[in-house]
């Protein structure tokens, strides 16, 4: 969390892992909402694994610029070399499967 990403490292896959934040929205001590999602650098198509349509995405990118870019692997404003060897690198990861998701 912050300007730098989860683990404060936007070119780090420290911050990587599944996330379940419980709020209590109305301060009375009950937590009313749960929201659930993880963070796997390189996974920039959101598949819960880095392969090679990941390294394909961002290959095809490379020069956008721009926010909200979902092959802005490292969310840094601009698809470049960086990008590219952050996703090959993590090319094999994955996401443990059937862990629930909130969209």
């Amino acid at each position: 969390f912050g300007a730098n990403g989860i683990g404060g490292n936007r070119n780090s896959n420290v911050g990587d892992g599944y996330y379940e934040l419980e709020f209590d929205l109305d301060g009375d001590g009950n937590f009313e909402s749960l929201q659930r999602f993880y963070r796997l650098l390189g996974d920039v198509n959101g598949s819960r694994g880095v392969d090679g349509t990941d390294v394909s995405i961002v290959t095809a990118d490379l020069g956008r610029s721009g926010l909200g870019l979902e092959s802005d692997a490292n969310g840094d404003g601009v698809v470049n070399a960086t990008d590219r060897t952050l996703t090959s690198r993590a090319s094999g990861r994955a996401l443990t499967g059937g862990l629930p998701l909130d969209d």
